[in-house]
């Protein structure tokens, strides 16, 4: 699995194919279902480079499995998946055939948005970034300038807050013992849970 992703990451979907392959069908056989589910989601991520019906085809056999047996992780990249496929599927935006926000909706934009909010509960900065840029962009193109504003605003800050966590020294675990240090820690996931709820669109 780890070989998948870095192949993936390093741009050769091809060859991460046949790894994520490999893990699928090694916890299969070890009966490792969460496992599984990861392989599968990111089987579907470098489908998604290729052939994004095939892509979505395996994410919706899968969906139930990961939906059991799935970290908070997975469940947040199984919703952004389901809107990368569909969004993928969708005909060429060009002037000729400009999209519409009805093609969007029930799927995609729900998806994004309950992915957003579980990648902000997670605090995974770059995720979230990437998300609210796609979805700027999807702003964009259905000319709603005042969402894609709101959105490219919050990407900056989520970028900015992805680069800040990347440079940050990990803390010792007696740092935790210092009196107030619990208490410090609680009101900055508060702080961020309020931020994560406004930019998945329940502050709008």
């Amino acid at each position: 699995l780890v070989q998948a992703k870095a192949h993936a990451k390093g741009g050769e979907p091809l060859s991460a194919m046949p790894h994520a392959l490999a893990a699928m069908a090694l916890a299969e056989k070890a009966s490792l279902h969460g496992l599984y589910g990861a392989a599968a989601l990111e089987l579907v991520a470098v489908q998604l480079n290729i052939d994004a019906a095939r892509a979505l085809s395996l994410l919706q056999r899968v969906r139930a499995l990961v939906m059991r047996n799935g970290s908070a992780y997975e469940m947040a990249r199984l919703k952004l998946l389901s809107a990368q496929c569909r969004l993928a599927m969708l005909p060429p935006h060009s002037e000729a055939r400009p999209l519409h926000v009805e093609q969007l909706q029930p799927h995609i934009l729900p998806a994004l948005a309950d992915a957003l909010g579980g990648f902000g509960r997670l605090r995974c900065h770059s995720e979230v970034a990437s998300l609210l840029y796609i979805r700027a962009r999807i702003w964009h193109s259905v000319d709603s300038i005042e969402l894609r504003d709101r959105d490219a605003q919050a990407f900056a800050r989520a970028e900015q807050e992805a680069m800040l966590a990347a440079s940050r020294a990990v803390g010792r675990m007696l740092d935790c013992a210092r009196v107030g240090a619990l208490e410090g820690h609680m009101v900055e996931l508060k702080s961020f849970d309020e931020a994560a709820f406004y930019t998945a669109g329940g502050g709008v």
